[in-house]
Parts: structure tokens; sequence; C-alpha cells
């Protein structure tokens, strides 16, 4: 039997096979026959699309890997159409395509080949995959065309067939002989029947390489959102998005841009160029991970760009090719943003601020301009992903403006409150009703304040003694002096009423928590600059250790509330900087612990001071109640002290203890309050 007859019993239900038959059988013309016998004697046992079905099939399940699956894709169809060489190419099909299978007959053959390039470049092979034809395309001779750099091309005949879905490319087979080769109708119709299979492979490829690029986005802008949580400088936020977006879309080039405006920022009906400048805050080259930023400025007015990019705003600004950037470089005047002989094509995202009024649009605040070298197609994901990154960044730079804003009036409030102070008689009534309010509070609380009667009326003799030397005071730098004696001893009696009512809500179980993450090793470190400068003319020193042995970042966070954390060390350091003597050191450790009620915390303040004796200790923490030894030169305060940190660490769910170590002479000791914390507050 002859290879015709063989192909033949191949079982394809194939449209024009029974023509092609009839041709074999009632043609006179030998070249036909001759030809059909040629293609069929290559092909050396008979060929069910069946099989090649399950072929690829099992291709597709022996191979996760998308490279993988390809390369043997395109070793498989080689083979089986016996031709000289087979590329496999998923997606969009262009030389530099990422996703290509390659076979040869005679070696190895990469994506990287001349021969690939060559044959994917042509403009005949371009021409017929971008007509996006589903049916296969024979071209038997190549040889009498050339492709665009004007070099002869590696091969003579090739096949191919496109597949497309839901109007998106999945891609293309191409099949390939050095030589000249007559393609058969039997050769294109197994093609067209095995094209089921064969976009059923392209799509799964397709499939695993959005989802690849998807879980690259997602880490890329979760990496994204925690370099700008931890970043408070706007510069630097603008330069790490920037960079992400480079990193995530494959860019050559960056350029972040911020728009300072000098009147309104809105386009007018009648297309008006808002007043103002575009400052370059960064720009950097591919895969860099910061540059020093370009502090250069022009005017809005002389980049033609940014008025298109502020007429599109808020939606990207595109061009994909170097024809789409003449037409625009015709129009710039002065301020050139890209290198027409470098540039392929640009994608300008807007970064948006809030909305000021609701009947207008939101504010351009700048853009983010990514630049690539080739002409470039730039797909809804890649836009998607830009412009989620320039949302981040937009964020940012609100967040910057809002604490701006907060800072001015805050500083306003501050300055009106001065000037309110300055005002003799306004002051003078303030005072009179603050203390007719602290006589209401002292009525409610006579048992307690029997106890500290010096510590009360000391402050408002002062207070009334300033305010009787306010009336004849006969110049303004003694009533000047009165009133800050004045302004002390009220802060005094309000940090006194503060506290009472503080450890009323202790009691009374009224006392509201927040709790949250907190860094002690922050905390620790603002309360070290406040002691460090307090504690200057007793020539004190703040000694901090960090008993953390295994991840020492993680090991000093701390889930509590912030207040009443602050609150207890502020106390139990303000307590031993008062009693400790000059020249000497206050000592805080922070260890953590593994006990039966789980992870804690604990914090030890030691200082040198008067002795602790067992029976002072059972009362310590006593409302009003002070130690015997705290007479002398030493500061004396309310009592009210370490009674407050003890209610606050109960609210912690945490205890104290103290321990006292006298020295060999006796008149002094080793103090220590201890403080247990559990690591996680409980709800």
């Amino acid at each position: 039997m002859d290879g015709a007859t063989r192909f033949s019993h191949a079982q394809l239900s194939l449209p024009n096979s029974r023509a092609c038959s009839k041709t074999t059988q009632a043609s006179s013309n030998l070249d036909s026959v001759n030809q059909q016998e040629q293609s069929a004697s290559q092909m050396h046992h008979p060929i069910n699309p069946q099989d090649i079905g399950r072929q690829i099939l099992q291709i597709i399940l022996a191979n996760q890997e998308p490279t993988i699956l390809l390369s043997e894709l395109a070793s498989t169809l080689g083979k089986i159409w016996q031709t000289d060489w087979c590329l496999v190419v998923a997606g969009e099909i262009t030389a530099t395509s990422r996703a290509i299978g390659c076979w040869s007959s005679q070696g190895v053959l990469t994506e990287k080949s001349q021969m690939v390039t060559s044959v994917l470049c042509h403009p005949l092979v371009t021409k017929k995959l971008a007509s996006g034809q589903l049916t296969p395309v024979a071209i038997s001779q190549l040889s009498t065309t050339k492709n665009s750099k004007q070099e002869p091309l590696p091969c003579e005949s090739l096949l191919l067939m496109t597949f497309q879905t839901s109007s998106l490319n999945q891609g293309a087979i191409l099949l390939g002989y050095n030589q000249k080769h007559q393609w058969t109708d039997l050769e294109k119709n197994l093609l067209q029947l095995s094209s089921d299979s064969l976009a059923i492979a392209l799509s799964q490829v397709n499939l695993q390489y959005r989802a690849d690029t998807k879980a690259r986005y997602q880490i890329l802008l979760n990496e994204l959102v925690e370099e700008i949580g931890h970043n408070s400088n706007l510069e630097q936020i603008l330069t790490i998005a920037l960079h992400k977006v480079m990193e995530a879309l494959e860019v050559d080039q960056g350029i972040s841009l911020r728009f300072r405006y000098s009147g309104s920022s809105q386009l007018n009906d009648l297309g008006g160029i808002p007043r103002g400048k575009a400052q370059i805050i960064c720009q950097l080259p591919k895969k860099q991970a910061s540059a020093k930023p370009s502090k250069s400025s022009f005017k809005i007015a002389d980049s033609y760009l940014c008025q298109q990019a502020l007429q599109q705003a808020p939606q990207p600004l595109l061009f994909t090719n170097k024809q789409e950037l003449k037409e625009l470089e015709k129009q710039q005047q002065e301020a050139l943003l890209w290198n027409p002989k470098k540039t392929g094509s640009l994608l300008m995202v807007p970064v948006m601020g809030s909305h000021g009024i609701e009947s207008q649009p939101a504010t351009v605040l700048g853009f983010l301009l990514l630049q690539d070298n080739q002409a470039r197609c730039w797909q809804t994901e890649e836009v998607e992903v830009a412009r989620w990154i320039s949302n981040q960044a937009s964020k940012a730079i609100i967040h910057h403006q809002t604490l701006h804003q907060v800072q001015m009036l805050v500083e306003e409030r501050t300055t009106q409150l001065k000037r309110s102070l300055e005002v003799q008689a306004k002051l003078y009534e303030k005072t009179r009703q603050h203390v007719d309010q602290l006589r209401h509070l002292n009525q409610l609380k006579d048992a307690f304040l029997s106890t500290v009667q010096d510590e009360l009326k000391h402050p408002l003799t002062k207070m009334k003694m300033a305010i009787e030397m306010l009336k004849i005071a006969p110049d303004s730098q003694r009533r000047k002096r009165h009133l800050e004696i004045l302004e002390l001893e009220c802060h005094k009696e309000i940090s006194l009423v503060n506290d009472l009512l503080t450890l009323q809500r202790l009691e009374s179980h009224q006392y509201r928590t927040n709790p949250q993450k907190l860094d002690l090793k922050l905390i620790v470190g603002e309360l070290t600059e406040v002691f460090e400068s307090e504690w200057g003319h007793k020539q004190l020193t703040l000694a901090v250790n960090y008993q953390a042995k295994k991840n020492p970042e993680s090991s000093l966070t701390l889930y509590t509330d912030s207040d009443s954390i602050r609150r207890i060390l502020q106390e139990l350091l303000s307590n031993a900087g008062r009693f400790s003597p000059p020249d000497t050191t206050v000592s805080l450790e922070i260890t953590r612990k593994l006990a039966d009620e789980g992870e804690q915390m604990l914090l030890k303040v030691t200082n040198i001071g008067p002795v602790i004796t067992p029976e002072e200790q059972e009362y310590i923490f006593d409302k009003f109640r002070r130690g015997r030894n705290v007479g002398g030169g030493t500061a004396q305060g309310t009592g009210l002290g370490l009674a407050l940190v003890k209610s606050l660490v109960e609210c912690l769910n945490g205890k104290i203890e103290v321990w006292s170590s006298p020295s060999k002479e006796g008149q002094t000791a080793l103090n220590s309050f201890t403080l247990t914390l559990p690591r996680t507050f409980p709800t």
C-alpha cells in the first residue's frame, strides 16, 4: 500500500478530503498526484486527529510549567508533521514574546535565536498573523520577500494558524520547512481538526502566565503598602511608588511629577490652562531602586503632554508607538519629558487629590510618567496596576497635606489662646471660675483631701497673693512675673485634679482603654529624650537595657493601651528621678518571658535612693501616703503617683512589685519597681 493510500486511512473527517480523493482519481494532472503522494509519504503511519488531541491533553496534564509545556507542544507538533522546525506562541505574537515554544529537527532552537526573530518579524508573516484568520494559512515561498532589515529569511515554507477567544489573541502555531514545500489540503485540514486541542493548550498557558503575573503584581503592591507605611517623607513616597510601578510593568524609564498651582486647578470650558508649575520629584532608569531627585521644574503651559494628560484625567494617557509620539512632539513647546530617539511608548497615570467641592472633579496632584524604549500595547491589567499604585501615592500626598493643615490650625489656635491670656480681665475671670470648680471638687473629696491639705492650700495661697499683687502691680514687668506664678500654681492644681479624676474613673471601672499594637522601643526612646533633658540639672543618667534574645524587633511589641503604658513609665521614672542623688544612674530593663498565663513583658525601673522599709512597702501604693525618708532636700509629691500607677497596672491586667536592698552604710538602698504586663490585652 503506497503513502497516499495509508494517509487516506487516517480516519479524518476532513471537509475536503472527499474532494481530494476525487481529484486524485479523476485528475489527469500527474504533478498534482505526485505532490499528494509526496506529502502523504512523509507521514510513515496513519494519523488520527483524536490521537493528536490525546497527545496534546497528556502534555497539558504532565506539564504545569508554561515554558516546558510550550516546548513539548512544539516538539510533538513538529514530529507529527515531520517539519524542519515548529514555533508555538502564546499570547501576543511579537518578536519579543516571552511565551514561545521552539523545536528544530537539526538541533536546539530557542526563542532568542535569529531564525525565530526573523520569522516573527517578517512582514508577510506579520500581516498573516495580524489578520486574525482562524484557519490554517500556507506560505510556500518566502525567498521572494525579505524582512524589515532586508536580511534573507533562513526558511522557505511555513504553515501557520492563529487562535482567538472572545477577541483575545491566544497565540499561534507555525510549522516550517527550510526548503520549498507545497502544503496540501490534507496537512491544512489536519491542523484545522487539531485546533480545539491546541486552543485549550494555549489557553492553559495564557491562564498560567496571567496568574503568575497577578501574583507578582500582588507581591509588589504589598511591598509598596508596607514601605509607604514606614515613610513620612513625601518625596520618598513618590520615589517608592514610581520604582514599584516600573518594576511591575518592566518599563525602561520613569518620572514622577508634582503640580503646584498658583490659581484654579481646573481646566475651564474655553480650554484655559491652569497656572502653575510641574516639579520633577524623581527620575529613575530601569531596575534602579533609588536615584537622586531632580528638582527641575517647568510651567504647565510649556508642556503640551501635561495639558493633554490633564484633559484626560482621571483616565491615564496612552501612547503605543513612535508615530503617535511624533505627532505629540510637533505640538510640544519647551518641556520635553521623553527622548524622541529612544522612547517607543508612554503611559501617563494621574495622581488624584481629594474633592474640594462635590460639583467639581478632584484636583490632579501630579503624574507618574512611564516610558518604554519599544512600541507597546498597554494591557488593561497593566494600566490598572499603575492606577492602583498612583492611588497609594495620592493617599500619601493627601495625608501629608492634611497633617500640614492640622498643624497650621493648631498653630493658629495656639496663637489665639496666647493673645487671650494676655488680656488681664479674661485671665482673672477664667482663673476665678476654675478656682470655684476646684472648691466644689474639694467639697466632694473632703475625706481624701484632709490628708493633703497643705498640697492644696499652698498653691491656692500663692495664686491669691499673685492676684492681689496684680491689682497693685505698678508696672508690666511685675504683672508678668505674678502672672507666671499664677499660671504655674494653676498648672499644679490642674494636674492634681486630673490625677484625682483618673483615680475616680479607675476605681469606678469607668476608665476607657484603647488597646493597640505598640513598639516599646519607640515609646522608651521618646521618654528617654524627655527625662535626660529634665534631669540635666541633677546630672542623672537613664540607662535602658533590652533583654530580647530572639528577634528583638518583634519581642519588643506589646498590644495594650498606649496612654496607660506611657503614664505608668512616666510616673515610675519621675519617682526614680525625684529621689535619686545627683550623678547617679536610673536603669530601665525590659524583658520578655513565657509564663503559664502566656507571654509577658517585664519592665523594671531601678535607682539609688532612700531605703524603703518593709512597713512602707505595704502602703507605698496607697493614695496620699508617702515614705518617711522623703524629707530633706528631696522634692515631695502629692502621694498620688504610685497609687495611680498601681490602678493603671491593674486595669491592664498586670501587677507591680517593689523591692529595696539597703547598702552597707544603711543610709541608701537600691530600689526597684517591677511591672509585669501580658503581651496581649484581653478582650
